[in-house]
């Protein structure tokens, strides 16, 4: 088996434990605040990471361990591409970025470090929309996947459009959720894409590489056929006096 197989299995098992992960804990943080502190008009889902929150710490461990366990899964996006791409180079690109916005909301809690936290879900969103365009070009130009996937893509990113311009731009408490919802699902999305290309991708390398060490290791087995025969020759040559 293909020892890239095994790096593939890998990121795709980490970025779903990633996921899995964080969507649990905001459960648990959910379950311990009371409807006062979810229902204030200060109220974001940053908030769960703040000091008074009763699993804060929790929270702001949990992005931290998403942005770092979604990392691979973008450079995975480059390490499967025997196209060279550049749209998908542009995809992990923005992807990895936004990762790094995710482990500064968690080293950067609200209430103890507010510009930092703002800076870093601007670092969060904004390259995470750009990653999202990026990749919808690449799954339409992908060999590997179906009109029905493209289909899904198409049809999720038309429904978060027209339920964000449903709601007031000042919501940002809304706008916010939505974010979280929709990059949790593009995330998903992802990881199935990626299963899709990368498998194919690989699959397809395989008989090649066999092929490429087959043919090296029979040159080498001639040229190794040749040198003896010429050290042979030298032996049985009559020796001159």
């Amino acid at each position: 088996m293909n020892t890239l197989r095994y790096w593939l299995t890998g990121t795709l098992a980490g970025a779903i434990l990633g996921v899995v992960q964080f969507l649990v804990v905001v459960m648990a943080c959910l379950s311990q605040v009371d409807s006062s502190f979810m229902l204030g008009e200060g109220y974001f889902l940053s908030d769960l990471g703040r000091k008074d929150s009763p699993l804060g710490w929790l929270f702001n461990i949990s992005l931290l361990a998403l942005g770092a366990m979604l990392i691979p899964l973008f450079v995975m996006f480059i390490v499967i591409d025997a196209r060279q791409s550049l749209i998908l180079r542009i995809a992990a690109a923005f992807g990895i970025l936004s990762c790094v916005g995710l482990i500064g909301l968690g080293m950067f809690p609200v209430d103890r470090a507010f510009f930092a936290h703002l800076l870093s879900t601007a670092v969060w969103v904004f390259p995470m929309l750009y990653a999202v365009m990026a990749f919808y070009v690449t799954v339409v130009r992908s060999a590997y996947v179906g009109k029905w996937f493209i289909g899904i893509n198409l049809l999720m990113a038309v429904s978060m459009l027209i339920a964000f311009f449903r709601y007031s731009a000042t919501d940002l408490k809304v706008i916010q959720r939505m974010l979280v919802v929709s990059g949790m699902v593009w995330v998903g999305f992802m990881i199935w894409f990626l299963a899709l290309e990368g498998y194919h991708a690989i699959a397809e390398w395989e008989p090649l590489a066999r092929e490429r060490v087959d043919r090296e290791s029979q040159e080498y087995y001639q040229k190794l056929a040749v040198k003896k025969s010429s050290r042979g020759d030298e032996t049985n040559a009559p020796k001159s006096y």
